[in-house]
């Protein structure tokens, strides 16, 4: 019972956790797309945080995220690279509010260009995120833009920003 149980351990973190190194991945990532999702994480927060600090008012900064992924990314390393906290509508993490009215600039990072410019003004791409394994997951590519500022207040569009899938 105990090697059954220590088994099923194993494979558990093996199937869930990042415990293998990048180049070992193909066959759990067949097992667990989730598991390729997550890699490059630390690279896209530390692209963000690049153009977090070239802002000349960082300390204003908000971040929206196309994602669920790319905000809890941001918000489980983030802090350590001083960037504020992530928001995204998408799914559930939606649920959790708009950034306060009157936040800006703005880092939008996986919008598409139209849908940022129809929430956002004045945006501009300043990276693209590369997670430095050469694996094709959503975050591969994503761009990051600087916005001056929502188009309107964040309590009236966050309707218009929430979306599942």
């Amino acid at each position: 019972m105990v090697a059954a149980v220590a088994a099923s351990a194993a494979v558990g973190a093996v199937i869930s956790l990042p415990v293998l190194p990048v180049d070992s991945l193909g066959p759990v990532i067949a097992m667990n797309e989730d598991v390729g999702e997550t890699i490059g994480w630390p690279e896209l927060v530390q692209t963000v945080a690049r153009v977090h600090r070239g802002l000349p008012d960082a300390d204003r900064a908000v971040i929206l995220t196309d994602n669920y992924g790319q905000a809890g990314a941001i918000d489980r390393f983030g802090a350590t690279l001083g960037l504020p906290r992530a928001y995204s509508g998408h799914n559930a993490y939606g649920d959790w509010g708009p950034p306060p009215d009157g936040g800006a600039p703005v880092i939008a990072v996986g919008l598409h260009p139209r849908q940022a410019a129809a929430q956002l003004r004045d945006c501009t791409l300043a990276a693209h995120v590369d997670n430095g394994a050469g694996i094709d997951n959503d975050e591969q590519g994503t761009a990051v833009m600087v916005c001056r500022a929502p188009r309107r207040a964040w309590s009236l569009q966050w309707p218009d920003l929430r979306h599942l899938g």
